[in-house]
């Protein structure tokens, strides 16, 4: 890629974009502390480890990679989803990124009492539940007597709409900036200018978004390759197969043929013995 593409490309870039969210929050514990206290100030997260991009596997179907997973010193897991679509952030979603974290969570010989609290967050650009509420907190209740069902599982749905001058308001708007001069908090527009900035001091940082763009379009052209080479592969292995089949199909018919036309000239002789 063109290096001025690239760096039209980042300077387009924001925070609800994966390239930049990934290198801006991967290993910033930091960061996704003011996140998390403007979004729950009440569940008092104590941020100790954070990844971007993690993968989760199951064999027995699909898998997941969350874009950011947190741990806290209270031992419970946080996965945080920043969402630009509505139909990335639907609510069975939520519920597939909780079993499959759950899954991973639990060993084996390992009491169920011992999974953690897990609280999946959605940090969406629109209101995706309509509500016209800056956070949706989502817990399971029994209907009949609306008591607490206490299964650990906290859902979270943030709407990127609404930037007023909250704390959390602030960061939405500054999700949605480009530039680290519009942005409202102060961590967030340091972060960005880290990651954004072309001086001499934020040479080092462009080179890993830049590292990280590149490498995610090379990984990109070699998955394309090789779904085109198995394509193709299949295709020729197609191609030899009936021509395989074919010439197989002449020699077996060929030699059925001749053994068919000696049994019928055996007949014919023994027919002109006999009578």
């Amino acid at each position: 890629m063109d290096v001025s593409i690239l760096r039209e490309k980042i300077c387009n870039l924001t925070l609800f974009d994966d390239e930049l969210m990934t290198l801006a929050f991967h290993n910033q514990c930091e960061l996704t502390q003011i996140l998390l206290d403007a979004i729950c100030p009440e569940c008092e997260f104590k941020v100790t480890q954070v990844t971007a991009q993690q993968a989760l596997y199951n064999v027995m179907g699909r898998s997941l990679k969350l874009d950011i997973l947190a741990n806290d010193a209270h031992g419970r897991t946080v996965n945080i989803e920043v969402q630009q679509l509505p139909q990335g952030a639907a609510p069975v979603r939520a519920r597939f990124h909780a079993s499959l974290l759950d899954v991973h969570l639990l060993n084996k010989g390992q009491s169920f009492e011992e999974l953690p609290t897990v609280y999946i967050i959605f940090i969406t650009k629109t209101d995706v539940l309509g509500g016209g509420l800056p956070v949706y907190t989502i817990s399971r209740r029994v209907n009949e007597t609306q008591n607490d069902f206490d299964d650990r599982t906290v859902f979270i749905y943030v709407n990127g709409e609404i930037m007023n001058d909250t704390p959390l308001g602030k960061i939405m708007h500054d999700f949605q900036c480009k530039s680290p001069d519009e942005m409202r908090s102060q961590p967030f527009a340091d972060r960005l200018k880290e990651l954004k900035g072309f001086d001499a001091e934020g040479g080092k940082k462009m080179g890993a978004l830049y590292d990280y763009i590149y490498e995610e379009g090379l990984e990109e052209g070699l998955e394309k390759g090789r779904e085109e080479g198995l394509e193709k592969g299949r295709e020729e292995g197609l191609e030899k197969g009936r021509e395989e089949g074919l010439e197989k199909g002449r020699e077996e018919g060929r030699e059925e043929g001749l053994e068919k036309g000696r049994e019928e000239g055996r007949f014919q002789t023994y027919a002109a013995i006999i009578y």
